[in-house]
């Protein structure tokens, strides 16, 4: 049973969204823009919620709802109480353990509305930056899945002109060089999210697997693992495209690379 002080963290001076879900198809949610649309220049409702007990509409909408007004906790039914400008409770709500795709969730009475919060959309002095890195090539980005990657707290980075390997994760290295704060990595080349790739870096490699064979259209590590992996790529391609007598395909060379130099430190998933 949660304390007004605990609750207070969970849901203060964050921004939370209001959508509106479908009932016949509840994953299907929607914004919900008061007095207007996007098309009139009016903004979708979202809530601050104040620890003094007051909300704040931070968005531009064409009026307030009652529920952006004032708000308190009932420990006892451990439920969020909305009130109007005069006081007057209208409406209530829950907060969830587990929303969709990662967020905090709020999920009014009635269950056709929700507010969500995701963490790293927090309001704070400075927004650090994102440790967690989401690779794809860039002709098979998709506005969608960023938006389900900030979700998970990965930043999407699109990188390559080149839709072949080589010159992809050579793309990729030179955006790790630039960007430090890089420590957990995922590499994707169609875009695809597989869930079992995310998660903190272990001491492994996550790498697809392709009957047995490591294939690097998925991959997964962290910072100091994916750099080695990617230099001793690069480096032995170099290799390879300088010696004559040097036979392998691409994928034979960077199927070697992988089972030897990285023996005991890379998974198949």
């Amino acid at each position: 049973m949660l304390k007004i002080g605990e609750f207070r963290k969970l849901i203060c001076d964050k921004i939370w969204f209001w959508q509106l879900a479908d009932r016949d198809v509840p994953w299907d949610r929607g914004v919900l823009y008061l007095g207007g649309n996007a098309d009139d220049k009016v903004g979708f409702t979202s809530f601050i919620f104040k620890k003094d007990g007051s909300v704040i509409v931070p968005t531009k909408v064409g009026f307030i709802p009652p529920e952006g007004h004032y708000w308190d906790f009932d420990e006892e039914t451990q439920q969020l109480l909305f009130y109007d400008q005069d006081r007057n409770q209208v409406n209530s709500a829950t907060l969830v353990d587990h929303g969709m795709y990662g967020a905090n969730e709020i999920v009014l009475s009635g269950g056709g509305s929700v507010l969500i919060n995701f963490p790293n959309f927090d309001l704070g002095e400075e927004r650090p930056f994102s440790h967690n890195f989401f690779f794809v090539l860039r002709s098979n980005f998709k506005i969608s899945l960023q938006r389900t990657l900030a979700r998970k707290g990965y930043d999407t980075y699109q990188v390559g002109e080149d839709a072949t390997l080589i010159p992809y994760l050579n793309a990729i290295y030179e955006c790790l060089i630039k960007h430090p704060e890089a420590q957990n990595i995922i590499i994707s080349q169609n875009g695809e999210i597989i869930d079992d790739f995310f998660g903190e870096a272990g001491a492994c490699l996550l790498i697809a697997n392709n009957n047995g064979v490591p294939r690097l259209n998925y991959l997964a590590g962290s910072r100091d693992l994916m750099l080695e992996l990617l230099i001793a790529i690069l480096s032995e391609n170099n290799k390879r495209q300088l010696n004559p007598e040097d036979h392998r395909t691409e994928e034979e060379m960077i199927e070697q690379v992988i089972t030897v130099r990285f023996a005991d430190r890379y998974e198949l998933k």
